[in-house]
């Protein structure tokens, strides 16, 4: 192989590298975006479950407890 065939072998390498790092770096920023909603549904959604645990606290605690048999 000739040193110009070479230099072609490389340039192609490092053009699929480069191809192959953008690809992964746009499928790392989808996921980043993937993530931070998936946190921020996780957050509302704790919200929501305290807010709807409260009126069931303050129920049992008003409720005498069931006779046992």
């Amino acid at each position: 192989m000739t040193s110009e065939e070479q230099i072609a072998n490389l340039e192609a390498r490092v053009a699929f590298q480069e191809e192959a790092i953008d690809q992964l770096s746009n499928a790392m920023a989808k996921q980043d975006r993937i993530i931070l909603d998936l946190q921020q549904a996780l957050r509302l959604m704790n919200d929501q479950l305290k807010k709807l645990s409260e009126p069931m606290q303050e129920v049992s605690a008003d409720e005498p407890p069931p006779p046992h048999y």
